[in-house]
């Protein structure tokens, strides 16, 4: 277990359980301003999803976690919505994209859990980046475009998973 460094839990409606990892303010890129995330439904033209967002003002929102059913807006994005008479959004438009690069895998929860895990995701923090961990196993990267996918895909598999890769038909 790692002691110390337990992930807060997001419960969602509809059993949606999403993990991210809290970091203090001055840590990464998506940094806190000024109140904390709320979770609210947003109503979108494909329907409604359950979201976390942090209200900027102006009717301006930063989305904490990515959405569960589409790819837009995700996580670091600042939208545009309205508010509706019965509590919930409707989403207007992308005010500012966040530019990450999305990266996804699938991981053992025995990795989840572990401590080489947690050192990697120290690691896309300090890179400027940022992770969110749903249903257990779904592991989502939100990094730089300048960071390498490659690179950071590599890191993984060597770090986390044991896995060298092979270069070129050799070892390497």
């Amino acid at each position: 277990m790692l002691e110390g460094k337990i992930p807060q839990t997001y419960i969602l409606p509809h059993f949606r359980q999403f993990l991210r990892w809290q970091r203090n303010a001055t840590r990464g890129r998506l940094k806190s301003v000024e109140s904390s995330p709320i979770s609210v439904e947003v109503q979108f033209r494909s329907g409604v999803e359950q979201l976390s967002l942090t209200p900027l003002g102006d009717r301006l929102y930063r989305l904490a976690l990515s959405r569960l059913c589409a790819s837009h807006p995700t996580m670091g994005d600042i939208i545009e919505a309205d508010s509706l008479p019965d509590g919930r959004l409707r989403f207007r438009r992308i005010v500012k994209r966040a530019g990450f690069q999305r990266l996804e895998f699938l991981i053992h929860r025995e990795v989840a859990e572990s401590e080489r895990l947690a050192r990697f995701l120290d690691k896309v923090i300090s890179l400027g980046g940022n992770w969110e961990r749903n249903f257990g196993g779904w592991l989502v990267l939100f990094l730089p475009k300048s960071v390498s996918a490659h690179e950071i895909t590599a890191l993984l598999n060597l770090e986390v998973l044991g896995i060298q890769a092979k270069m070129n038909g050799t070892d390497g």
